[in-house]
């Protein structure tokens, strides 16, 4: 669904965005439809959902002419993040996934760090784009 969100936000218009649509979420086209009203009342549309604080970010983002990296980050850390607060509880094959999240995370990170320094990016723009390693 995060990535459903941020495809619309970085699509020009409504029909790319529902030709950029991956199934599989909660959100369906109708409702990623209402990401291209006015910024507050797409917040709105969204305000009873987990998806609010996500979309008021991206709308923020938006509104303001910045990227989408810090909803990126969110989407991208979601998965370490869901299984770091249960690690206590973890059972059957979890402990495995969150192993394997954790080292997806690491990976990430290593590619921002020379990616950025390639660039020429100071090292506290290079922490601004650092995944959360939980």
């Amino acid at each position: 669904d995060m990535t459903n969100i941020l495809s619309a936000f970085r699509s020009k218009d409504e029909e790319s965005a529902k030709s950029k649509y991956l199934p599989g979420g909660t959100l369906d086209k109708q409702s990623l439809s209402k990401l291209f009203l006015d910024g507050e009342k797409a917040e709105a549309a969204f305000e009873k959902t987990a998806y609010h604080s996500f979309v008021k970010l991206c709308v923020g983002a938006k509104q303001k002419g910045l990227p989408l990296s810090a909803a990126e980050k969110i989407r991208d850390g979601y998965e370490t993040e869901y299984f770091q607060q249960r690690r206590y509880e973890l059972k059957n094959n979890q402990p495995f996934l969150y192993y394997v999240f954790r080292r997806r995370t690491e990976n990430a990170n290593v590619r921002i760090v020379f990616v950025c320094l390639l660039a020429g990016l100071k090292e506290a723009d290079v922490k601004k784009r650092l995944r959360a390693f939980a």
